[in-house]
């Protein structure tokens, strides 16, 4: 026990005079890692190893911390990664496993052995330059386009208000001339029912010969049917008073005794040049005619250009109300930012992924070919939702969610389905770029209303000075 307690100090005394030299020397350590500059490193489970146990090919801590310039903790589930100096250049860190497997992940090589690799990063690190310069030049670019295009939205967005305000009071309007023309067609339908109900009146009139009869002789014939169908006089008195405009259930003014003359037999049959079924032959609905027929020429031209005059007022309601809905639509897809992806409103791209084709229409639909993969739904964020798509076969409905990212350009560059008929686009384009950090602030959007108020209020006025121009007005 006491020669343990004896090699311990020893170490210590070792490690504190050699440590200031190799901390961070060790393959695979980052420069400036504190655990690697103690004499035990502790590990896994309050575990520690010695010095001499780091790099030497033993995996003795299942985190791999032992062995960050090895592949000897490769096979376990370790947390610690090789770390790559890339002098000149950025510094990784690989997984273990890619330690000396004979591939050069690192740009100076240090992750496989001495001579195996050459060093890379001065060129890498030009390469990396390179690419952020353009990314940056893409960045401006794109930037200015989405100043550009949330002015444009935000012009649209006033317009679309001031529609909205202008298509809502005219449709107040129309609404009222088109209750108007309704009222003057219902009006001249009612006339023509009675028209058709008039002569269906007479028709069965003039099917019984009652039109040529009198007063006495209608008398006549009231009473000599009465006897026939023995109705009792009580009834027949009632329909008489009711017939006068008097109460049932009163005595009647003194009349004038009618006339019970004979009726001949024919005056209760129909005429010979009217065929009719029997059974219907005192109903006033075997005798009405079409309003075509009824009616004159004039009649049914009025009444034609009253259906038309109402059908086109309601064709400029239904336009008015559609407008409307567009135009609140437009007014609520403003969100809270500045509303430059309504630009894409007009955009429709294409693209061609291992022979399948896909079309996006942003704010509309999207599709693979003829498969519908769904319409536009709500905005998740910065990502586009498209659902309801066709569904799939012993599956979920197809679906589509469109993530954005700076391009100078509006271009599709991934398009991917990582779950059975859940689909993930990757979109390029200026409506999301940001500010570049070293860009001045962006100047306010131009007001084309005040070039035209300026016209209006002070150019218009000088050329109506003008005499050949005042003239020729």
């Amino acid at each position: 026990m006491y020669y343990y307690y004896y090699y311990y100090a020893m170490m210590t005394i070792v490690w504190w005079w050699w440590a200031p030299g190799v901390v961070g020397s060790y393959r695979g350590v980052e420069v400036g890692d504190a655990r690697y500059a103690k004499p035990m490193l502790a590990c896994d489970r309050e575990r520690e190893v010695a010095a001499n146990m780091i790099n030497d090919g033993y995996c003795d801590c299942e985190d791999g911390a032992d062995e960050p310039g090895t592949a000897s903790c490769a096979s376990v589930s370790a947390t610690t990664k090789h770390w790559c100096p890339n002098a000149g250049h950025e510094p990784t860190a690989i997984s273990l496993s890619r330690v000396d497997d004979g591939i050069c992940d690192c740009c100076d090589g240090s992750d496989e052995g001495p001579g195996a690799c050459a060093d890379s990063c001065d060129a890498d690190a030009k390469r990396a330059a390179a690419e952020r310069e353009i990314a940056a030049a893409v960045q401006r670019t794109g930037y200015a386009k989405r100043l550009e295009f949330a002015c444009r939205a935000a012009r649209d967005r006033k317009e679309a208000e001031a529609d909205l305000a202008k298509v809502t009071e005219s449709i107040k309007a129309e609404s009222g001339q088109l209750a108007a023309a309704e009222a003057d067609l219902e009006r001249a339908r009612q006339k023509a029912d009675a028209a058709v109900e008039a002569d269906a009146r007479s028709r069965l009139h003039e099917a019984f010969h009652l039109h040529t009869l009198d007063a006495e002789g209608l008398r006549g014939l009231v009473l000599d049917l009465a006897r026939r169908v023995e109705v009792d006089p009580d009834v027949l008195l009632r329909l008489a008073r009711s017939a006068n405009g008097f109460p049932e259930d009163k005595k009647p003014v003194e009349e004038e005794p009618l006339d019970d003359s004979a009726v001949k037999d024919d005056h209760i049959l129909p005429a010979a040049d009217v065929v009719v079924d029997k059974n219907k032959a005192l109903e006033l609905a075997t005798y009405r005619r079409s309003l075509s027929i009824v009616l004159g020429q004039t009649e049914r031209k009025f009444l034609k250009k009253l259906e038309q005059r109402v059908k086109d007022l309601e064709a400029k309601v239904a336009k008015k109300k559609s407008k409307v809905e567009k135009a609140e639509a437009m007014v609520a897809d403003f969100r809270d930012d500045d509303g430059a992806l309504l630009v894409l409103r007009r955009t429709c791209l294409e693209y061609d992924s291992s022979g399948y084709e896909y079309d996006i229409c942003f704010f509309d639909k999207a599709k693979q070919g003829r498969t519908r993969l769904g319409n536009f739904r709500r905005m998740e964020g910065s990502a586009m939702i498209f659902d309801g798509g066709d569904r799939c076969y012993n599956g979920p409905s197809r679906s589509l969610k469109v993530n954005f990212v700076c391009g100078a350009e509006d271009s599709v560059v991934a398009f991917t389905e990582p779950e059975t008929c859940v689909y993930v686009a990757t979109v390029a384009t200026p409506c999301v770029c940001e500010q570049p950090p070293d860009s001045p602030p962006p100047l306010p959007c131009k007001d084309p209303g005040l070039v035209v108020d300026f016209f209006n209020s002070a150019i218009r006025p000088l050329l109506a000075k003008l005499p050949f121009l005042s003239s020729s007005s």
